[in-house]
């Protein structure tokens, strides 16, 4: 009644009337900071909650979800139309302005109450095409976004949230004065609300079977021994914003073709995503499972658009990780072909891929700050991936990944400066010496890539080696560059004289890692400078891995043709 009342009230014989009927109209709707909200307080159990809230949003497979009723609440279901809508985010169009500004007042209204103290961006725009309203309201949405919602200050003797800080607003029986936000995210992690783990689930497995909770219970974590650590991984499509001004050229020259155009491209990422997830599961998490009443050990946190988070115990993080960006890749190649096909798009890649960030941690630390970590990690993957790739190319899936072994920071050029860099002793040489890679290709064609890091890996822990060897050979990560050259000069002739045939295979690994000859090696395990007179080293990765516990079986089972072939009969 509300939505007819509105349109009740144009004149239709008024010229301006008839030419804003015939205006295209949008607004945009995005999340900011999903990450740091989910994971505010720290507690799985919220972050499952949080999950849940936002995958009811938006997403058009979810029954009952909030953008589908605040549709019906304005008779808009048929007015409406999408060309995205996932990942708590949509890009609507209507004729009808007035409509469609009831629409956006009513869904602002819903989201600020469905999810209390999450950020988000709206804007609107208007033009002659769907194309034109949609760029129209693409420039206010970064102005939007940089406007966050601003809450009243509490008052002094406001009861707060012991696990936010936040200002409570109910008593919870259990946990005591609690958050909106945190109060809706407990409410939405019980059973009953399981809709977004379900349909990131491989055929026969359920919400009973993911965990819910760090500690020692019912649906816990199955850790492997005494090692209570897990990864948080946060992953994010590359080469979107060429991708979508693509898609924009295409939709130029056929404006009736838009929406199908943009919607096509949204389906292939959420389709893509799905297929990723279950196929990771069944690959890497399933067959790691020792009993069939262990819960799995991973738990997926967000899966939408091109924005991927998920906790897994630490030994499966790399391997999962893996699955997940090969099966991405793959589905992405089919779906574009299969729903992008017709619409004749120019310059679109043969697949999408990844930009990925992993953070080893212990189970017991902060979630959010681990999220601001794995973020930044994530883009310092997609800036190498985006230096060798050129300008309009499509960067290959890369990641970066760091094992906290200190304090819990937010900032990696901290841990950089801290406790990866070392100087020269002064004495000729002026280099600085960085005991990580910048990041890894997962593309064996690419250097430096993963496969080979993995391949170190193994290297160094054979048991022939783990005792001895590469204990002495990992201690020089530590030292000042003089000290770490007269070990490793010693070590080396150890090696020349007792593992002569594994001494050749620690040259090769690592010389293709850093790209340089072995005589550049001998000196020290450090590849040439750069322009900033960098010298890299794998050895603190491989260090990392190693404290991390990382499986390179379940690596190469990930990464080889027997998970390909699991991909293609699941699809």
């Amino acid at each position: 009644m509300g939505a007819a009342f509105l349109r009740a009230g144009s004149n239709c014989n008024d010229p301006a009337a008839k030419e804003a009927l015939m205006t295209n109209h949008a607004v945009l709707f995005e999340l900011n900071s999903i990450q740091s909200w989910i994971a505010e307080s720290g507690r799985l159990r919220d972050l499952i909650g949080g999950s849940e809230l936002i995958d009811l949003m938006t997403n058009e497979s979810a029954e009952g979800n909030l953008l589908d009723c605040v549709l019906q609440s304005c008779d808009a279901q048929q007015a409406i139309r999408f060309s995205r809508r996932s990942g708590g985010a949509f890009y609507a169009f209507c004729a009808d302005e007035a409509l469609l500004r009831h629409f956006e007042a009513l869904w602002v209204l819903a989201v600020q109450h469905w999810a209390p103290g999450l950020g988000f961006s709206v804007s609107r725009g208007h033009g002659q095409s769907e194309l034109d309203a949609f760029r129209n309201a693409r420039k206010s949405v970064d102005q939007a976004a940089a406007r966050p919602l601003q809450i009243p200050a509490a008052a002094p003797i406001a009861a707060r949230h012991r696990r936010t800080g936040a200002v409570a607003s109910v008593l919870d029986r259990h946990d005591g004065p609690v958050d909106a936000a945190s109060a809706r995210k407990k409410a939405f992690s019980r059973p009953d609300h399981a809709g977004f783990i379900t349909r990131f689930s491989p055929p026969g497995v359920g919400w009973r079977d993911w965990p819910t909770n760090l500690e020692a219970g019912e649906q816990s974590m199955p850790f492997a021994g005494d090692l209570r650590t897990v990864a948080l991984i946060h992953a994010d499509g590359n080469g979107m914003g060429q991708i979508l001004r693509n898609l924009s050229a295409a939709a130029q020259a056929r404006p009736d073709q838009f929406i199908g155009i943009f919607k096509g491209f949204s389906d292939t990422l959420d389709a893509s995503i799905q297929t990723a997830a279950r196929h990771a599961a069944e690959t890497v998490l399933l067959p790691a499972r020792v009993r069939a009443t262990d819960c799995l050990a991973a738990r997926p946190i967000v899966l939408g658009g091109d924005d991927v988070t998920v906790l897994v115990r630490a030994d499966l993080a790399l391997a999962y990780a893996l699955a997940f960006a090969r099966a991405f890749e793959s589905e992405s190649r089919r779906l574009l072909q299969q729903k992008l096909a017709g619409f004749d798009v120019a310059g679109l890649p043969q697949q999408l891929t990844l930009g990925i960030g992993l953070v080893y941690m212990g189970a017991s630390q902060p979630f959010s700050m681990a999220a601001d970590l794995s973020e930044d990690l994530m883009r310092r993957a997609k800036d190498l991936a985006k230096q060798q790739a050129g300008t309009y190319a499509v960067p290959a899936s890369s990641i970066k990944f760091h094992r906290i072994t200190s304090s819990l920071v937010d900032d990696y050029d901290e841990v950089l400066r801290h406790e990866l860099t070392h100087r020269g002793d002064g004495d000729g040489d002026a280099h600085v010496y960085r005991n990580v890679l910048p990041a890894y290709f997962l593309d064996d064609t690419q250097q430096p890539n993963l496969g080979d890091l993995l391949s170190l890996q193994h290297l160094l822990g054979d048991e022939d080696m783990a005792r001895g060897p590469t204990r002495q050979l990992l201690t020089l990560v530590g030292l000042a560059p003089a000290d770490a050259r007269m070990r490793y000069r010693r070590w080396r002739q150890l090696m020349q004289d007792n593992k002569r045939e594994t001494l050749q295979r620690f040259d090769e690994w690592v010389c293709k890692l850093l790209g340089c000859n072995v005589d550049r090696i001998k000196d020290l395990p450090y590849g040439p400078p750069d322009r900033e007179h960098l010298r890299h080293s794998p050895l603190g990765d491989v260090l990392a891995l190693h404290g991390a516990g990382n499986d390179t079986r379940c690596c190469a089972i990930a990464d080889s043709d027997q998970s390909a072939t699991a991909l293609e009969a699941a699809v």
